[in-house]
């Protein structure tokens, strides 16, 4: 039987023993020294002088003096009845560490804090680092930095850094809210419902929607303006932005000296959408037409200027000289100038008219079928195919006096179109094709009038 306990070594008292009570106190002595101990320091290598009874010290290697030098590292060094005592640790000795304010475990090799052994902590209530949690802020930290990093796959990890936020249901907010002085300037998650959000406020009371990102489109939503490059007032920007005066507006300034220098867009305050470039821009003032105009600050609508074209929706073009022309509906081009083309004699010839080094349409055909109907008596007709006279032409054409009594009668040419049927409003290409078979039927009427009066004169 062994004469000391397993743990404590503490000594046992021996049948018949006598001096009982040597080993009692024995027994009693490491138990005060070993029992909820507590030890100045662990980091005292030297032996103290003048050390009052029951200090007690964990020796760090090379500990030196008297007793201390014979006492090896980590041992539990006791000042009890004027002498010092050493304890060897064993596996599971827990001490207090006055200087570190720390519990200290021996894990068999050497003597370990509290905090050095925590690896895992869970269902915690309140954590403060730096600081004191509360119920409001169950998890507070009170520090100048913060460092997470991923877990290497060298380490067991992926490499990857994921941070995860969740909240319970669309209606609930999940946000990261920015303050300075306790007081909120910025913040941005999902405030209310499912799209990202970004808010700002001067003041922590009134808050202002910057920009919104909807979860589905992935569209974008600007509550102010937009500015690159630098800001707003020195025209140097890209700006959009929305106010209850001007609506919708877009910018791209270039310069600060010349507000109109660059590119401005916005839907003005009487509904208008207007766009400028510079010297010049369009707006589009009701569902019907865009109106583009110059001279911006010169003219009598605010922020318009000089009116130059109209676009309507049929695809109606009206172009202003001095003036603008007419309704531009219907599909039609209105010019209120001149129109030249090309680079012919003369240049512009005033408002209303057309100078062009040559005029072409599609509908002129200029061809021979009269005079080949005169000659043979009939014209191929898959030559003349298209041919405004072709369905027209008869054989009383060349008869002098039925050519007359057909010009009296109808008061036109046979061929021609009559003022009557002017409403047809024929393109200049028949007009000419027309004109060309009346010329030839003429070159038919003197050449058969001319054989008459040869035969008289014979």
């Amino acid at each position: 039987m062994s004469e000391t306990t397993d743990r404590l070594s503490l000594p046992y008292l021996m049948p018949a023993q006598a001096q009982k009570h040597v080993t009692v106190n024995e027994a009693l002595r490491r138990l005060d020294a070993l029992v909820q101990a507590r030890v100045l320091s662990r980091t005292l290598a030297a032996e103290p002088a003048g050390p009052a009874p029951g200090d007690a010290y964990i020796l760090p290697a090379g500990a030196t003096g008297a007793a201390w030098t014979g006492f090896a590292e980590h041992d539990l060094a006791v000042f009890q009845d004027g002498a010092w005592e050493a304890f060897p640790p064993k596996a599971g000795w827990q001490v207090f560490l006055a200087d570190e304010a720390e519990i200290a475990v021996f894990d068999g090799a050497a003597w370990r804090t509290a905090s050095e052994l925590v690896g895992e902590l869970q269902n915690l209530t309140r954590l403060g680092v730096g600081t004191v949690a509360d119920g409001t802020n169950p998890f507070s930290a009170k520090l100048n930095a913060a460092l997470w990093t991923a877990l290497e796959t060298g380490a067991g990890g992926t490499g990857d850094l994921r941070y995860t936020l969740n909240k319970q249901a669309a209606g609930n907010v999940l946000s990261l809210l920015f303050q300075s002085g306790w007081s909120g300037r910025a913040e941005i998650g999902l405030t209310g419902d499912e799209d990202f959000h970004f808010k700002v406020s001067p003041d922590g009371s009134a808050w202002t929607e910057a920009l919104t990102i909807d979860r589905t489109s992935g569209s974008i939503t600007l509550g102010g303006a937009l500015a690159l490059g630098h800001n707003q007032s020195d025209y140097r920007s890209l700006t959009l932005h929305h106010t209850a005066t001007n609506g919708g507006l877009f910018a791209i300034h270039r310069s600060g000296s010349d507000a109109f220098v660059g590119f401005t867009g916005f839907e003005g305050g009487d509904g208008m959408r207007r766009l400028f470039f510079g010297g010049g821009g369009w707006d589009v003032a009701d569902a019907n037409e865009i109106r583009f105009y110059t001279d911006p600050t010169t003219g009598a609508g605010a922020n318009q200027g000089v009116e130059r074209m109209r676009l309507h929706k049929s695809g109606g073009l009206v172009i202003a000289g001095s003036g603008l022309g007419t309704d531009p509906g219907g599909g039609n081009v209105t010019i209120g100038g001149s129109l030249t083309v090309g680079a012919p004699t003369g240049g512009h010839q005033g408002a209303g008219t057309i100078n062009a080094v040559a005029v072409y349409d599609d509908g002129t055909l200029l061809t021979d079928l009269v005079l080949e109907q005169a000659a043979t008596g009939r014209f191929d007709p898959q030559r003349y195919v298209g041919h405004p006279v072709a369905a027209e032409l008869e054989d009383f054409w060349f008869d002098p006096e039925a050519y007359e009594a057909y010009w009296r009668t109808h008061h036109r040419l046979p061929g021609m179109v009559s003022w009557q049927e002017a409403g047809d409003r024929p393109s200049l290409g028949e007009q000419v094709t027309r004109l060309v078979a009346a010329v030839e039927t003429q070159a038919v009427l003197i050449a058969r009038l001319n054989a008459r009066l040869k035969r008289l004169e014979t």
